[in-house]
């Protein structure tokens, strides 16, 4: 890759413009510099402005709530995942992130061995309940958030692998550092998290604009992709159908929802650090409890 370089010219041969300390030909290079640069900006502001605008319109088609909104949601790209927001009730939840992360549990997984404790953690908030103690009673679907993190490719040949596996309930998340498995780089998952994402029929797995970035860095960090989820939709697809625009981010996403701002000033920090930040740790936090919180907004929506 070609990295830009600083050189310095000396001497060009032409006296200089006076008051200018350049020669001609250097002032009538930077003046068209300038107004190719003029140019190139207003292009760029006139793109944004047309994407903005095709969003808002998108997106003042997609509050309709009540039948309207069920039957976007029968084209959604994930069915089941749609019934269940179709179906169960509204949640009402403080769209304040501070208290809304706050409220919640986090643990960081420092170590595979402390895997299969933390999954029982995660499942642990009665968010899975009936059936499970064989009396026939039917389960409820249980939606755990995904997300990954890595440190950043700064160079187009970088694969930096996967450091760290964000899942969360609607109300508890464990942070997964698999910088320190010996599964990084290829190796495959622990058997514990590959059953967990498997072996579960009622167990959806939502993620985010999964295919831009994330699925690759699965595949080449531990050699599966999303076919190992027992089920998988990608909230993005869904926004979609929904009117959203093709190209909502996350961050755009949740403020459009449920008026609430994500954190972004860590999002490109160094994920392989010997210790996180707090302020990585909620970051990495607020970002799969996101996803709960845009989908309790469309099952409110729905309720309305």
């Amino acid at each position: 890759m070609c990295q830009a370089t600083s050189v310095e010219v000396i001497g060009s041969g032409e006296p200089p413009v006076p008051g200018s300390g350049q020669s001609p030909s250097a002032c009538r290079s930077n003046k068209s510099v300038k107004r190719r640069r003029a140019e190139l900006n207003a292009q760029l502001r006139a793109k944004r402005n047309r994407y903005t605008n095709e969003k808002n319109d998108s997106s003042r088609t997609c509050r309709p709530g009540g039948e309207a909104y069920r039957a976007v949601l029968a084209q959604a790209p994930c069915p089941h995942l749609s019934r269940w927001m179709s179906e169960e009730p509204g949640v009402g939840i403080t769209w304040d992130f501070e208290s809304y992360y706050g409220e919640r549990e986090t643990r960081l997984v420092e170590d595979e061995e402390s895997l299969p404790a933390a999954l029982a953690f995660l499942t642990g908030d009665g968010c899975d309940q009936g059936g499970a103690d064989g009396t026939g009673g039917t389960k409820r679907a249980q939606i755990v958030a995904i997300d990954l993190e890595w440190r950043p490719d700064r160079f187009k040949d970088n694969n930096n692998p996967v450091a760290l596996i964000q899942l969360a309930t609607t109300s508890r998340c464990v942070l997964l550092r698999t910088v320190n498995w010996d599964t990084s780089g290829g190796g495959g998952l622990p058997e514990a998290l590959g059953s967990f994402f498997s072996e579960a029929p009622n167990r959806f797995f939502v993620g985010f604009s999964w295919a831009s970035g994330d699925e690759k860095k699965m595949q080449s960090s531990f050699g599966v992709g999303k076919e190992i989820f027992s089920n998988f939709c990608d909230l993005q697809e869904l926004a979609q159908v929904l009117g959203y625009g093709k190209k909502c981010g996350l961050a755009w996403l949740t403020k459009e929802v449920v008026g609430a701002e994500l954190p972004k000033d860590v999002a490109r920090s160094d994920w392989e650090a010997t210790a996180l930040t707090d302020a990585q740790k909620r970051y990495s936090a607020l970002d799969a409890f996101s996803l709960h919180a845009i989908l309790a907004g469309w099952r409110m929506a729905l309720t309305s």
